[in-house]
């Protein structure tokens, strides 16, 4: 009995620290790194239907990656550093800004502030970059716009949603004509609807690019700075409980350069807000 006894009492010793080695071994192995795991949460971002950003469709049918655009790379690099995945919904501006509203969407950028938006935006602070303003016509063209008040000679092409800089957006005076695309708002300069165009240099020129319109416009003389510029998430986004964690990535992605990296990549010239010229 009592060697019947010292048997079963080894074989429970075996059997536990058959048990309990396979733990000890689990904890002596590092943890998998879950910032990479298909589990881990998903950001829903923009995909804008205008260039550079429209190319989901032909990279599905051509197999080209497409360009990518200052502001998806700064999204993506952001969503990297927080561990999270990402995933694209195209959409117009002004039907990204209603996702944005009803919580369909979780993270855009770059916008204005305005007293509208903040009823569903949160935007993160520090603003990232101040936009750089240009007036674009028709060569061949009588149309002389050396300062602001010149603009009230013109036919003014504007996208549905967009603020480009004060007093432009609330002066009444002027004729500006709304569309919903970029698309559209060339369509109407080169059939001499509008006169004149807004917009970046940088985003106008990758634009002309992308329909193959180089050197079909010119430059006026006057330009001036728009306001300044943010990424923000949807007051019903889940993600507004890691608001103060993107803020600290973003502050460190702009003073380590890296922002001004990605600007650079893309011929943008980057203006950070507190370094904001006026362009006259």
């Amino acid at each position: 009995m009592k060697a019947m006894y010292q048997s079963f009492a080894t074989r429970r010793v075996i059997c536990i620290v058959f048990i309990l080695v396979p733990v000890v071994v689990m904890a002596a192995v590092p943890q998998e790194d879950h910032s990479k795991a298909p589990n881990s949460p998903i950001l829903l971002i923009p995909l804008e239907e205008a260039p550079p950003l429209i190319e989901e469709k032909h990279q599905r049918e051509s197999g080209v990656e497409p360009r990518r655009g200052v502001t998806l790379d700064i999204t993506r690099r952001i969503a990297e550093k927080m561990g999270w995945q990402t995933q694209y919904k195209t959409c117009s501006f002004n039907d990204c800004l209603q996702m944005m509203e009803t919580g369909d969407l979780d993270f855009m950028g770059l916008l204005y502030r305005g007293k509208t938006r903040e009823r569903y935006l949160r935007y993160l602070e520090p603003p990232i970059h101040t936009e750089q303003i240009h007036f674009f016509h028709l060569p061949g063209k009588s149309i002389t716009i050396n300062r602001y008040e010149d603009l009230a000679k013109y036919r003014i092409g504007t996208i549905t949603g967009v603020k480009y800089f004060e007093p432009f957006d609330s002066d009444k005076h002027l004729r500006k004509f709304v569309v919903d695309s970029e698309i559209q708002r060339f369509k109407m300069l080169l059939s001499g609807r509008v006169d004149v165009v807004l917009s970046e240099p940088w985003y106008f020129s990758t634009i002309v690019e992308y329909l193959g319109l180089e050197d079909s416009f010119v430059r006026a003389n006057f330009s001036t700075h728009g306001e300044d510029v943010y990424f923000t998430l949807s007051q019903r986004s889940s993600f507004l409980k890691y608001e103060q964690a993107i803020t600290k990535v973003l502050k460190e992605m702009i003073d380590t350069g890296e922002v001004k990296g990605m600007f650079d990549e893309y011929g943008v010239l980057y203006v950070r807000p507190i370094e904001r010229p006026l362009y006259r």
